[in-house]
């Protein structure tokens, strides 16, 4: 299926004969959004002023939601549909150099399956000395099998969208063709929830470790506390090393060793003239 975009620039002349206008830069801007409506902006520079309301335009399909504005000031229109097309024609009474055109359309679009096809026409009936197409696709979308025509367009991103950018000397007719797809197309709707469920798990899971920890810890004395958080650290361990770390008599170390063995807590083996402490908790 085929979508023509036709815009044609006619003037009048005081003398009364009808002439082409010459365009000296024609900027075209396709906006795709995820709805997959397209906001198309026309701008065109006229070599030379031009009067307003002698101006007509002809596009291809429903659009909606048009704006026209001349050198920057908003500008009256009419428009006329017809079966496929629809025009549009300036009423005011202004010589302009610069005419910008915006509107909506929805008939740029054509799906393939999962991917989505963007394919327009576009003709100004004569040569401009330059023309530049700028298109971009939805957010969250990127370029399918890096098809798209011409070749020669630029493809950029400003971090969220993907832009493609052409341009073009002496041209009046092109087509633009651009296939997309959705960047996460194979995303699974139940990960971000499963990994929400870990990670509340693991809060819940060290809080109740601390918790109890805390608890544990009730009945020690802080020197006592010191050597437990030593021992968690270093699970293996010579007595002798402990009283150094610490300045803790060996006595006072042995009353400790003791206290923790009828607990559990470690298993102490003779070696030599001092004790292998043996973390167990």
């Amino acid at each position: 299926m085929k979508r023509l975009l036709v815009v044609l620039f006619v003037l009048a002349a005081i003398s009364s004969i009808v002439t082409a206008v010459d365009i000296s830069e024609y900027k075209i801007n396709f906006d795709i959004g995820n709805d997959f409506y397209v906001t198309e902006t026309i701008d065109a520079t006229f070599k030379e002023n031009v009067l307003a309301s002698n101006l007509t335009y002809y596009f291809n399909g429903d659009i909606e939601n048009i704006v026209v504005n001349g050198d920057e000031n908003k500008l009256n229109f009419n428009t006329e549909k017809f079966d496929s097309s629809t025009k549009i024609s300036p009423i005011d009474s202004t010589f302009i150099k610069t005419i910008s055109i915006k509107f909506k359309t929805k008939n740029l679009i054509f799906q393939l399956g999962e991917k989505s096809l963007f394919f327009t026409e576009v003709s100004t009936e004569q040569n401009t000395e330059r023309m530049l197409i700028t298109l971009a696709i939805p957010e969250g979308s990127g370029i399918a099998d890096n098809s798209y025509f011409p070749e020669n367009g630029e493809v950029r991103s400003d971090g969220r969208r993907i832009y493609i950018d052409w341009s073009f000397n002496n041209k009046s007719m092109e087509s633009v063709t651009v296939k997309f797809e959705p960047l996460n197309k194979g995303f699974n709707i139940y990960i971000p929830i499963i990994i929400s469920l870990i990670i509340v798990m693991l809060i819940v899971y060290i809080k109740l470790k601390k918790r109890s920890k805390e608890d544990f810890m009730k009945g020690f004395s802080e020197d006592e506390k010191k050597v437990i958080e030593y021992l968690e650290k270093n699970p293996i361990v010579y007595q002798n090393k402990i009283e150094q770390e610490f300045k803790f008599s060996r006595a006072k170390m042995t009353r400790i060793s003791q206290k923790f063995e009828a607990k559990g807590l470690i298993e102490k083996r003779k070696k030599g003239r001092t004790n292998k402490i043996l973390y167990k908790k």
